[in-house]
């Protein structure tokens, strides 16, 4: 063969293996930053927060509590974690406090009422401070609290309630921390009065819990002029107490996995509670999810059933007109419990990449399961009937949250914005700085909290 027929079979060689051999995925692009679109009012330097953060505004403060630099604080001390107060216009740090050297003082909830801040922590203490910091008093818990507590109005006195994710109930009086009732569940393995209280402490971070972990529902489910209440353990137990002395009215239990929330409907006798279920059926590898309902006395109604994939989003959204916005992995759910109508909107956004090593292209989904509902909605370009969604992280681009902008009069998602970190806490839809236009309060898992102008 001579060098010209050598050079065109080379070539052709080349030619089919290059069409033979299979064909790297594009790389997807990073989405916009939020920045770029939204101008940034004040960034503040809050540690982080969990799904189970408020954030409380006074006049002129933002309060809220925060997790430090992580959720784990095996080094003992964490000095971001505790309360933070931040002035609402400017972001400039006022006071920081409830913090102590040693010990696990991450903070998620806190209550205010009539001047008085009320909050427990992981360090086992539920404490009564001043908006300033100063502590009026602090007792001993049975485990970490980490959620948000409730004002409960019981005969003619305010009381206030926390739990504990060890299992434990209770009810105080407000103004010196005096226990007023507590209730533990059967299988309550943390401290009460009388235990050692020095092993209590070197065991109780070892453990795993899986009990209280998100604040309750009020609702007068006996119909005797006091509020009850409604809790959803994190192991998928539904608890109804009664207000006046935390005695067990009924328990909730199901075969399938529960989402971390409740949403109530209806009012009075028909009050009920709706939650979100989901069963993977091995056979047809096939999972199956659903609304259910459960009335005041603990009674369930599937009231629809949807095949689906994905975790639950952690939080809901009732809007004005009565409709329940969920969302699962992919998709967002509205839904009305009175007609039974619903829609889904697709929030799914997938890539392809290509494995060498198994010669294989796979398709994945860059949303992160347990997405985010923004607690209202707003304008954006034009359209009064918009929602944010949090992607707590972007699956291609694990470094950064992602916040999804979506109409609910279109029916499809708008715009997606690269959030600098990724975000567990909720975002909040609030005229923030007070300048009389709407803003959006972002937290990352870079300890800074963000003030974004959402209207100009």
């Amino acid at each position: 063969m001579n060098t010209r027929h050598r050079l065109t079979a080379a070539v052709t060689a080349i030619l089919l293996l290059g069409f033979s051999a299979p064909l790297t995925a594009p790389t997807p692009k990073p989405h916009s930053p939020l920045r770029k679109t939204m101008p940034l009012a004040w960034k503040a330097r809050t540690g982080n927060a969990s799904f189970r953060t408020n954030v409380v505004l006074t006049h002129d403060r933002l309060i809220m509590g925060s997790n430090g630099t992580g959720y784990m604080d095996w080094n003992i001390t964490d000095t971001l974690s505790g309360v933070h107060v931040i002035h609402r216009a400017t972001g400039k740090p006022l006071a920081h406090f409830a913090n102590d050297p040693l010990g696990d003082m991450d903070v998620n909830g806190i209550l205010l009422l009539d001047g008085r801040l009320y909050f427990g922590n992981d360090n086992d203490e539920f404490l009564c401070t001043t908006p300033d910091g100063r502590t009026l008093w602090n007792i001993r818990t049975s485990g970490d609290i980490e959620h948000q507590p409730v004002t409960l109005r019981a005969g003619n006195r305010n009381l206030v309630v926390f739990a504990t994710e060890s299992g434990e109930v209770r009810a105080v009086e407000p103004i010196l921390g005096k226990t007023a009732w507590s209730f533990y569940l059967d299988d309550f393995q943390g401290w009460k009065p009388g235990d050692n209280r020095t092993w209590f402490k070197v065991t109780s971070h070892f453990q795993n819990s899986t009990s209280f972990f998100t604040k309750p529902l009020l609702a007068d489910l006996d119909l005797d002029g006091t509020q009850d209440l409604v809790y959803l353990t994190y192991d998928g137990r539904i608890v109804a107490l009664d207000g006046r002395n935390g005695r067990l009215q009924w328990t909730a239990t199901s075969p399938d996995r529960r989402a971390h929330h409740l949403t109530p409907v209806g009012h009075g006798k028909d009050i009920a509670f709706l939650t979100f279920e989901s069963r993977w059926n091995r056979v047809s590898e096939k999972n199956t999810q659903s609304i259910v309902r459960i009335d005041r006395q603990g009674r369930r109604k599937t009231l629809l059933q949807t095949p689906g994939k994905g975790a639950f989003g952690l939080n809901t959204l009732t809007l004005p007109s009565g409709d329940i916005l969920l969302t699962t992995e992919d998709r967002l759910l509205t839904f009305n419990t009175d007609t039974r109508k619903r829609r889904w909107i697709s929030r799914s956004l997938p890539y392809t990449t290509y494995d060498s090593a198994w010669d294989k292209t796979y398709t994945y989904s860059r949303n992160s399961p347990e997405s985010l509902l923004g607690n209202r909605t707003f304008t954006f370009n034009g359209d009064s009937t918009c929602i944010a969604v949090l992607d707590q992280y972007d699956t291609r681009y694990a470094d950064n949250g992602v916040i999804e902008i979506i109409s609910l009069a279109k029916g499809r998602l708008l715009q997606r914005f690269a959030l600098d970190a990724t975000s567990e806490m909720p975002p909040l839809i609030e005229d923030i700085d007070r300048d009389g236009r709407l803003d959006l309060l972002v937290n990352g898992r870079n300890g800074i909290t963000y003030c974004y102008r959402l209207e100009r």
